[in-house]
């Protein structure tokens, strides 16, 4: 995954700003180095008496 910064996140209708992004290597028994990297993700319970769906 690769964005314009460290800052860079995808919302709700704008363009992503975060994509992924595959790119060849040739095949190596070596090891590569990447920066650390850390994803949050989140799960919301949704109480359905609360909400109401239009046909």
């Amino acid at each position: 995954m690769t964005g314009s910064s460290l800052d860079a996140a995808n919302h709700v209708g704008a363009p992503p700003q975060v994509v992924v992004k595959e790119i060849a290597r040739e095949k190596s028994s070596s090891t590569i180095t990447v920066a650390p990297t850390s994803i949050n993700i989140y799960k919301f319970q949704l109480e359905p008496h609360r909400f109401q769906l239009e046909p």
